[in-house]
């Protein structure tokens, strides 16, 4: 993708399971964690999920998203950035996780609004990052949120 994107160059991508194998301390400048979620964001185009879920299974989901996250938090360089994101719309697995989380880590901090694309700006609500909701935006519903590492160089990076 980033190829036909054409923003390959320097980029260098890695996929690995973080519970097992968490990446060596400050190694990325960019960590996106695409945290498996309950889908819920996506039940207009797989109504079959929410048949499928208990309540149980949003609380199980949302302590293996926090552990995912706590693993991949070192790997970030100081100045760089993590990019959290599921795909659904749950407070449990969203707002909540990167609460705790920022409550955990002093050394990350959620991105102020003006450091998010102007395009996205009149989505971010209070909380710590940006929900996409099925019935207000038209599309699948997600949950992101960006964070920035303190100390070291502001990285180069652009955008959330």
């Amino acid at each position: 993708e980033a190829a036909r994107l054409g923003c390959a160059a320097g980029l260098v991508t890695e996929t690995r399971d973080l519970l097992a194998a968490p990446p060596p301390a400050a190694s990325f400048d960019l960590a996106l964690l695409d945290a498996p979620c309950s889908g819920l964001g996506v039940v207009r185009r797989r109504p079959d999920l929410k048949w499928n879920k208990q309540p149980q299974d949003i609380a199980r989901l949302a302590e293996g998203q926090s552990a995912l996250l706590a693993a991949v938090a070192p790997a970030v360089k100081p100045g760089g950035r993590l990019l959290y994101g599921v795909c659904s719309v749950n407070d449990e697995e969203g707002p909540e996780i990167i609460r705790r989380f920022l409550a955990d880590r002093a050394d990350f901090q959620a991105l102020p609004a003006a450091a998010w694309p102007e395009s996205l700006r009149p989505f971010l609500k209070d909380g710590p990052g940006l929900t996409l909701w099925p019935h207000r935006h038209g599309l699948d519903g997600f949950f992101w949120a960006s964070l920035r590492r303190s100390g070291g160089a502001r990285s180069g990076l652009s955008g959330p």
